[in-house]
């Protein structure tokens, strides 16, 4: 009986923590949203206050995915196309950015064709109308996250107790 008793402790425990997996995967979203938030911050920096070239301002955000644009920008006619190439491989299943919604990089994708193509005034404001999308999407997610959170880790706990109450 004592072996039944530890073998359904582990099941629940298991269960459970399968759940928070589950969870924690569901907030990938969220969290890749606040650091471009984070990384559109400190690129606004560089080029509006700093006037950093756009390849040095995108590798100084360390952002990955913007890091990477900066490396291929010297092969690409333009900030544009560098992204598109980024895109192109990150946003496939496993991706850094295969979490992005289409209007998540939509609002990327507007932002990098004024990279480096206008003035400063003008970048800056496509910096901030591209940080206010990504401001409205990470609220978004923020609360799809917290559903998630609590849904997928009563239901791993509900199903562990359910299969603890079969083993017994």
């Amino acid at each position: 009986m004592r072996l039944r008793l530890a073998l359904a402790g582990c099941v629940v425990m298991g269960c459970a923590l399968a759940g928070r997996s589950f969870a924690w995967a569901s907030g990938r979203r969220k969290r890749l949203l606040e650091r471009t938030l984070d990384a559109l911050k400190m690129l606004r920096m560089q080029i509006v206050h700093f006037l950093e070239p756009l390849e040095e301002a995108l590798r100084r955000s360390e952002f990955p995915l913007f890091v990477q644009t900066a490396g291929q920008l010297p092969a690409c006619r333009g900030a544009l196309e560098a992204w598109k190439q980024v895109m192109d491989r990150e946003t496939r299943r496993g991706g850094a950015a295969d979490s992005l919604r289409r209007r998540e990089l939509d609002a990327l994708e507007r932002l990098f064709e004024r990279l480096g193509e206008s003035g400063r005034a003008a970048q800056d404001d496509a910096i901030r109308a591209c940080a206010a999308l990504i401001e409205e999407a990470l609220s978004e997610a923020r609360v799809q996250s917290e559903q998630a959170d609590r849904l997928y880790t009563s239901m791993g706990l509900l199903l562990g107790l359910a299969i603890a109450v079969l083993l017994i």
